[in-house]
């Protein structure tokens, strides 16, 4: 979004502002499994003892730059800071429900409904 538009516009201020400041900022450094455990989230057990920036960079393959983004199920990870080719930082956002990509096999099976008979 353009600076200027914003600047004049309130509602795009407001999306501009939300977009800087939604979620929040991890080290790189930070291990997939204790991201993975305090969330929620599933990983396959090449992945639990990754950095948060190798995972990314192996989602993304190819160079990682600023604004590459992938999602994990629920949470939307976000490249904010890279020195050389290395991830630094990285933007966690916790996703609404409506767009939260959850694999089958974590996804809770649903009970069949109930038939009037049952009751």
């Amino acid at each position: 979004m353009h600076p200027r538009a914003a600047q004049h516009h309130p509602g795009l201020r407001r999306q501009d502002e939300k977009a800087r400041t939604d979620g929040f900022v991890l080290p790189a450094t930070t291990s997939v499994r204790s991201l993975a455990g305090f969330y929620g989230l599933t990983c396959t057990p090449t992945e639990q003892n990754m950095s948060i920036g190798d995972y990314l960079a192996r989602r993304l393959r190819g160079r990682p730059q600023v604004g590459d983004t992938t999602v994990w199920e629920r949470a939307e990870l976000v490249i904010s800071e890279i020195e050389g080719r290395a991830v630094r930082k990285v933007r966690l956002t916790l996703l609404p429900l409506r767009d939260r990509r959850v694999s089958a096999k974590a996804a809770p099976a649903r009970a069949p409904k109930r038939r009037v008979e049952d009751r």
